[in-house]
């Protein structure tokens, strides 16, 4: 049964308990907004996706906020019944410092044990869906969020950079470069354009783009043997106007909490954690086991191949000294 002295300093505890880890808390998820900023300007995420962003990574700040809160808060409960000289009074009714810190030992016990659960079992969930979220808000309506100047991939099948955007939705675009992305052997095309603008396509899984003054190069590649992709001619159209539509509807379609990424190890609890490094050991040995093979046998292949050439070359190395030696 827990005394009067005991719950009078589990309380006092707590007072500042709740309000360090409330202010620790509010730091670090600050920090992680500013540096996570970026990626969620522009997106178009609805605040209650944000919420939900926030509390998943909110869950996985507890770990790192409660060792530190339990340690402030245990400096100002001591430190408060230093101030009131209840202190000095526990010693002078002859209670020892260490029967004093008894009642905050075992609450640090309880929230140790506590955290390691937590930390085994919830964060590492809250952690999958963090990642993810985060992953696929880094890929999630990147062709309404372009910056000037640089390469955009993320529109499937494409490259894109403009030098200049414009207007009081950014639809105006001047510097234009369109690149498909082809392998060698299929027809490769670049588009150059002066100036551009952002056109509502009729049909929302498509991004129309209206282009204006350029060049449109191409080389026809595909189904061609070697011989004619050698001979095969530049091909320049110009061009005053021209309408490209582009399918982002991979883009738009995609959940914004579709789990991609599964085989972090932060994802992992302690069980999953051991399993994962007995496996990969067992593969490690397996893998040199099969290099240290591979090595010995090309090793042996050329010592054998130089036996050879050396008893080769022995019989004529004899055969010339009995000719000096008859000489």
């Amino acid at each position: 049964m827990l005394k009067i002295l005991d719950r009078y300093i589990i309380k006092t505890f707590f007072g500042p308990f709740f309000f360090i880890f409330s202010v620790l808390f509010f730091i670090f998820i600050v920090n992680i907004i500013w540096v996570q900023l970026g990626q969620f300007m522009g997106k178009g995420l609805s605040y209650w996706q944000i919420i939900k962003l926030l509390f998943y990574l909110g869950v996985s700040v507890i770990s790192m906020v409660l060792p530190l809160t339990i340690l402030l808060a245990s400096i100002m409960s001591f430190g408060e019944f230093g101030e009131r000289y209840e202190l000095a009074a526990m010693k002078a009714a002859g209670i020892s410092l260490t029967r004093v810190m008894m009642p905050l030992l075992g609450v640090t016990v309880i929230l140790s044990v506590m955290l390691y659960f937590f930390s085994n079992n919830i964060i590492p969930d809250f952690q999958r869906k963090a990642r993810n979220m985060l992953f696929n808000i880094a890929q999630t309506k990147p062709a309404l969020n372009f910056t000037p100047g640089q390469f955009i991939d993320q529109i499937p099948g494409y490259m894109v950079k403009f030098d200049k955007l414009y207007g009081e939705n950014a639809e105006n675009i001047e510097g234009v470069f369109v690149h498909r992305k082809a392998s060698t052997y299929e027809n490769q095309q670049t588009i150059l354009a002066e100036k551009g603008k952002f056109v509502p396509a009729a049909n929302k899984q498509f991004l129309k783009l209206v282009l204006y003054n350029g060049y449109v190069f191409e080389d026809d590649f595909a189904g061609k043997g070697e011989n004619a992709r050698l001979k095969q001619p530049d091909q320049a159209i110009k061009f005053d106007t021209l309408t490209s539509h582009f399918d982002i509807s991979e883009i738009i379609s995609r959940a914004i909490e579709q789990e991609q990424i599964t085989d972090d190890y932060r994802f992992q609890s302690y069980s999953e954690l051991n399993n994962t490094i007995a496996k990969t050991k067992k593969e490690n040995v397996k893998f040199i086991d099969n290099v240290t093979g591979d090595v010995l046998n090309q090793t042996n292949s050329v010592i054998t191949y130089m036996d050879k050439n050396k008893s080769k070359a022995a019989p004529k190395a004899q055969l010339k000294l009995d000719t000096v030696k008859s000489e």
